[in-house]
């Protein structure tokens, strides 16, 4: 198309920033970030699990049962469980690392035995 670009000069108004200000912001820029459990993953067999990708930790907290692992390798995804031969998980609680809000695009839950109910809030 036919574009009218305006142009200006003069002096902008800005603040000095220093490489240590990188050091003491605390926020996260909006970025998409997928949790898979497949690597960067510690705490398995606690109640606090934590995955950290691309700066975030995605903190995933049970109130009653373990929680770990069950990679499967053949189809190279991971996959947090609960360790449900001791009984069953009243609440798994999800949550980004200081305080961080996040929108959930997806999640996947099974219920092996179909005698649990699944709630989520």
């Amino acid at each position: 198309g036919d574009w009218d670009l305006e142009v200006s000069s003069g002096s902008i108004e800005a603040t000095t920033f220093a490489p240590t200000d990188i050091d003491s912001y605390n926020h996260v820029l909006a970025t998409d970030v997928t949790f898979d459990f497949e690597s960067d993953v510690s705490g398995y067999d606690s109640h606090t699990v934590t995955q950290t990708k691309d700066g975030v930790t995605l903190v995933a907290e049970s109130t009653d049962q373990n929680l770990v692992s069950s990679l499967v390798s053949s189809a190279q995804s991971g996959e947090l469980s609960t360790d449900f031969g001791n009984g069953y998980e009243s609440s798994v609680t999800f949550s980004l690392s200081e305080g961080q809000s996040f929108d959930l695009s997806s999640l996947s839950l099974k219920d092996w035995d179909e005698s649990e109910s699944i709630v989520i809030t």
